[in-house]
């Protein structure tokens, strides 16, 4: 298991949540990773 899926388990053990749901919490990315903003949007922070 990469450092990346160590890090995603073990906040879904400290939410109380089952590694299945880890889609619920962390949504499969369907882009380009160069248009992938992690979920940050500019227009918010105004």
């Amino acid at each position: 298991m990469n450092c990346r899926m160590d890090t995603k388990r073990k906040i879904l053990l400290a939410l109380g949540l089952r590694f299945e749901d880890k889609d619920y919490v962390f949504p499969p990315n369907h882009g380009s990773p160069a248009r992938d903003n992690g979920g940050f949007d500019p227009a918010a922070t105004h």
